[in-house]
């Protein structure tokens, strides 16, 4: 491995390391996710401290480090800050719980360039100058469809269904037409889930009658998954 090498990388959290330090973790297109070592980044006269702000886009220089296992940034440039999405906090709230979902889903150091392809458009949906509440909404809900595809753990879904015997059960993996314990949903939840997972960000509807339902029952397939709770999404609600 070169001493010096560049990544395209999404700032996804930045930990407190020591007394001027911190440990920030990416999604690199290269790389997967990776966390890096910023040393006194902390510090008022660092370089490095306006370009590594969570949620930019940045093209990041590391090197290795003598003192840590971590590769030291020694250089960020910023190619897309989305700052418009940093002006709603709707957006921003809907931005964070995608972050998430790649924090506790990825392992580290395993490419992923369509999930970092995939941050990078809904990043970019986010920022449309004036989204709504519901618009915003929408896409976070595309995103984790879209994200589930993209690791291997698309929900199933049958090719007919009745509409008074669909379910929604965590352990079969998606939309199921019996069930003993899953979640019984409208047909209308399957229809809505179809046109999420197809469209583009760009032609999202803007508005779905069953969204909350749909929402539910992918959150909680979300869970079980990951077996641990989801917290960014339940927590930033009490601020927005």
């Amino acid at each position: 491995m070169s001493r010096e090498q560049t990544y395209k990388a999404i700032i996804l959290k930045k930990s407190p390391f020591l007394e001027a330090d911190e440990i920030i973790t990416a999604l690199t297109f290269e790389m997967g996710k990776v966390r890096f070592l910023a040393k006194s980044v902390k510090m008022a006269k660092s370089k490095l401290q306006n370009s590594l702000q969570s949620l930019f886009l940045c093209e990041v220089r590391v090197a290795n480090s003598r003192s840590s296992k971590l590769q030291k940034i020694i250089g960020a440039e910023p190619q897309i800050t989305f700052s418009e999405m940093r002006e709603n906090l709707y957006a921003v709230k809907s931005a964070f719980s995608a972050a998430e979902l790649v924090l506790k889903f990825l392992p580290d150091e395993q490419p992923h360039p369509g999930v970092f392809n995939l941050l990078k458009i809904f990043l970019n949906y986010l920022s449309q100058p004036g989204s709504l509440e519901d618009e915003c909404e929408m896409g976070l809900l595309a995103f984790k469809i879209k994200f589930l595809d993209g690791i291997g753990l698309g929900i199933r879904y049958p090719e007919k269904a009745d509409e008074n015997n669909l379910y929604f059960e965590n352990h079969s993996g998606g939309f199921v037409t019996s069930s003993h314990v899953g979640v019984k949903v409208g047909h209308g939840s399957l229809r809505y889930f179809l046109d999420l997972k197809s469209a583009s960000f760009k032609d999202l509807p803007k508005a779905l009658p069953e969204i909350k339902e749909l929402t539910g029952v992918i959150n909680q397939f979300l869970e079980y998954q990951l077996e641990r709770e989801l917290k960014a999404e339940k927590s930033l609600s009490d601020v927005v």
